[in-house]
């Protein structure tokens, strides 16, 4: 008699034989078959997070699961790697490792039914970054991070679930850019915008109470500016009252509380307080969703 085919398995006892795979081997097993892929496809992997770096040179996609202490790493290289073999770690050298990246993600997030969380993008700028943001993969991520990346021909508006955006050096983020962004915290390194730009932003916020999901904004300047002072003029300010706010701001993205005792507030039209914090170096702007954070977030 013949051994027992696999793909004619029924699905229960299928079920339990991924059960006892780990989940490098379950991505393993879905690559073998067709078939075994499209059930694999109906379970629930509990996939905690699916993490994208991009380089030049290194592509690299993480999944972190619930309920195993081992992450799945895929890598794709333009040279052999010295990476140690691992049963948890995938690397394929190919001559561009970004358009075998997206290839992967493209499956993955197929077969786990489960979205990109986490995307960082270094520069400065190569051969396919330029149409990154167009990338459905991605659009559900809640990070976003990039350095040195000058051009981008998307935009952020369909990127409705991002927390945390980090650019530094980035010349395609514009304030007409970021203000379709609906990020809670924003960070911004290196920019090169006009205070009259920065002013517009406050303004618009101030003047939009749609806009209820900014928490933090940070603007660091390219260059030092003597007349930074000139974006708090331009608003009717208080100082801090000890009986409006916290004098400190938990900034989850650091860990490290901003002081905000010698910032001006603005308060807009439906109650909700804002911090200007202004030196020559930048602009912190801070909206208080809660005025009185709890002491141990702090």
């Amino acid at each position: 008699m013949p051994p027992p085919n696999l793909l004619e398995v029924p699905e229960l006892p299928l079920q339990m034989i991924i059960d006892y795979l780990t989940p490098a081997a379950t991505v393993n097993f879905a690559l073998s078959n067709e078939k075994i892929r499209e059930f694999i496809e109906t379970i629930n992997l509990n996939l905690e997070t699916i993490s994208l770096k991009i380089t030049e040179k290194r592509c690299t996609i993480t999944l972190v699961f619930f309920y195993s202490e081992k992450s799945l790493v895929w890598k794709f290289v333009s040279t052999p790697s010295n990476d140690r073999p691992r049963p948890n770690l995938k690397i394929k050298v190919c001559e561009n490792p970004l358009d075998f990246c997206i290839k992967a993600v493209n499956w993955l997030t197929k077969l786990t039914r489960f979205p990109v969380t986490s995307v960082t993008i270094e520069g400065p700028d190569f051969q396919g970054t330029r149409e990154l943001l167009e990338w459905e993969a991605i659009r559900e991520c809640e990070r976003l991070t990039m350095s040195l990346i000058d051009e981008m021909s998307g935009n952020l508006d369909d990127f409705k679930d991002l927390e945390y955006i980090d650019l530094v050096g980035c010349d395609w983020m514009t304030p007409e850019i970021l203000e379709s962004c609906q990020a809670k915290t924003i960070s911004l390194f290196s920019v090169n915008w006009t205070l009259e730009q920065i002013i517009q932003i406050i303004r618009n916020w101030l003047e939009n109470t749609e806009n209820r999901k900014l928490e933090y904004l940070s603007v660091a300047f390219k260059d030092s500016r003597d007349d930074a002072l000139t974006i708090i003029d331009a608003f009717n300010t208080k100082p801090w009252d000890r009986m409006m706010r916290h004098p400190t701001y938990p900034r989850r993205n650091t860990g490290v509380p901003l002081d905000l005792s010698g910032a001006r507030d603005i308060e807009r039209s439906d109650g909700l307080l804002a911090s200007i914090l202004v030196d020559s170096d930048g602009v912190d702007f801070v909206v208080w969703h809660d005025r009185f954070p709890v002491q141990e977030e702090l």
